[in-house]
């Protein structure tokens, strides 16, 4: 039986990488500690029960934050911006929702444009859960 790698391990951390999207976003690289589903329960919990404008999406910045270990993002200077509440909320809407989905576990990450053959591989791998991709490749190799 080929071993799994489903169990969300606890300090577990995972690399994730979001494409750019000309005219809204550049592509932004970070390492993240998956959310285990009591987690993303508790998020979305509170994400329904707000009634302030904005609000929700102050809520995912915040979550964001305690998930995140490194990234790419820097500063007009080149160096490293600080992974804060104030400097992740300013992120462009659909960046932190695609980031929140990664996190979550409900998206998986962008494939690098430079990812060598092994990071393509394990992409995939990662992928191979999803509904229909297993039988997709079991077609191809036939």
């Amino acid at each position: 039986m080929k071993p799994t790698r489903n169990v969300i391990r606890d300090k577990a951390t995972k690399k994730g990488y979001l494409a750019p999207v000309e005219g809204i976003h550049e592509g932004l690289e970070f390492e993240f500690r998956p959310m285990i589903p009591e987690q993303v329960e508790a998020l979305h919990d509170r994400i329904a029960q707000t009634k302030i404008p904005g609000e929700s999406m102050r809520l995912i910045a915040a979550a964001m934050v305690l998930q995140l270990v490194t990234w790419s993002e820097v500063d007009d200077n080149g160096g490293p911006r600080p992974i804060d509440l104030g400097t992740v909320s300013r992120l462009p809407r659909p960046l932190l929702l695609d980031m929140k989905g990664i996190i979550t576990g409900v998206a998986a990450s962008d494939l690098k444009p430079d990812a060598t053959t092994g990071e393509v591989k394990r992409f995939m791998e990662e992928l191979a859960p999803l509904p229909g991709l297993a039988e997709q490749e079991q077609q191809t190799k036939n």
